[in-house]
């Protein structure tokens, strides 16, 4: 086991693994078929095909992968083995991090490579957010007036008479 820091799935820092420490195991799921879902989601990260080859139908595999991907059992489970996996490959933050940094600063790469780099970096430490957090409040008060009409409406029977007419016009009869 590594001795360095490691992020996991969600990106929180971890403590260093002491030597010798056990590895977090995957829960135990106690359906065969949730069971079969997660292993196959995990090889094929694609909810619906890992919900088809775990026996759900067809039409109902993506609502039911839906449903599975938002269970806290069975999100557990998928967190806890990809964070198992990626501690056994020695893949951490600081790792990736480097890899971009290398392919950065490497002379011999593609322009086009060392911006997706540059992107990446920069992504990571937040500098083209789209969505920029704020702690800004926006009070917007609206305030109605009305005032009622000048004149009464007119009777329904004096409408029929002008609308026969071809020199009523739409201000007549809205008058």
């Amino acid at each position: 086991m590594s001795t360095a820091p490691s992020r996991d799935v969600a990106g929180i820092l971890l403590p260093p693994s002491p030597p010798g420490a056990a590895t977090p195991t995957t829960p135990t799921i106690q359906s065969p078929r949730r069971q079969a879902f997660i292993t196959n989601y995990l090889e094929t990260g694609n909810g619906t095909k890992a919900a088809i080859l775990a026996g759900y139908g067809e039409k109902s595999a993506a609502a039911a992968a839906s449903r599975l991907l938002r269970n806290p059992e069975v999100r557990t489970a998928i967190d806890a083995e990809l964070l198992r996996r990626a501690e056994l490959g020695g893949i951490t933050a600081t790792y990736v991090l480097n890899g971009i940094r290398a392919i950065a600063e490497d002379s011999t790469t593609r322009n086009a490579d060392k911006l997706r780099a540059y992107e990446l970096l920069g992504k990571h430490l937040k500098l083209f957010s789209d969505n920029q957090e704020t702690d800004d409040k926006i009070e917007i008060i609206v305030t109605r007036s009305w005032e009622p009409p000048s004149e009464r409406p007119r009777e329904p029977a004096e409408l029929p008479a002008k609308l026969g007419t071809p020199e009523a016009t739409t201000d007549e009869l809205t008058s």
